[in-house]
């Protein structure tokens, strides 16, 4: 039986998800999802011999919130895809673990609470993307400290989609072996996402 490219299965998976979810298939669109929901996209990267490859994508949906307006952040372009977002659009962690921001009525609030590992300078990243791939929030390798606590607070519209990607660059995750790293989404008062093992 032929081996099929794992990109080309990461395709397939996307595409029947967005199936799923959606009930049509995206007109040339790599993620398609019809609001509500939020994508958590975890990303595992191994050394190879010739330098890094994604060797896990997985994609979920792990909310449902009710309608609301559109967000307004940043506009990311083709040829600036990876650019940081401006440092005014990119909040400072918090240390509270209660919410300290309070949404209207056609927005909820997404928390993110991380905990990074013992290399979280070095390897840990993690972004939140809505439906048009505008950039909600994007913290870069070199960011983050080690073994450090830190909350994301951001109202978001009810009734979007939001792609959140975690990367760990060494592909150990961000707990289990010999660190004690972990990171949890609440949206809207709700779990909806946690761990720290991918």
């Amino acid at each position: 039986m032929p081996l099929i490219p794992s990109s080309n299965v990461l395709k397939v998976v996307i595409l029947l998800i967005t199936l799923f979810i959606t009930g049509k298939l995206p007109h040339l669109r790599a993620v398609a999802a019809t609001p509500p929901s939020i994508l958590l996209n975890k990303k595992k990267l191994r050394g190879k011999a010739n330098g890094y490859g994604t060797e896990n994508n997985r994609l979920q949906r792990i909310a449902n919130p009710s309608p609301s307006s559109p967000l307004q952040p940043r506009r990311m372009t083709p040829t600036r895809i990876a650019r940081r977002v401006n440092t005014a659009d990119t909040p400072s962690p918090t240390f509270s673990s209660s919410p300290t921001l309070s949404c209207d009525n056609d927005s909820a609030l997404f928390q993110l609470s991380l905990t990074t590992d013992n290399y979280g300078k070095e390897d840990t990243s993690w972004s939140l993307v809505d439906s048009n791939s505008e950039i909600v929030f994007d913290i870069k390798v070199g960011t983050l400290e080690s073994k450090t606590k830190y909350t994301y607070e951001k109202c978001l519209p009810k009734n979007s989609c939001f792609l959140f990607t975690i990367l760990d660059s060494y592909g150990d995750g961000i707990c289990c072996d010999n660190s004690k790293g972990s990171y949890s989404i609440t949206y809207d008062g709700s779990e909806a996402a946690s761990g720290g093992d991918f």
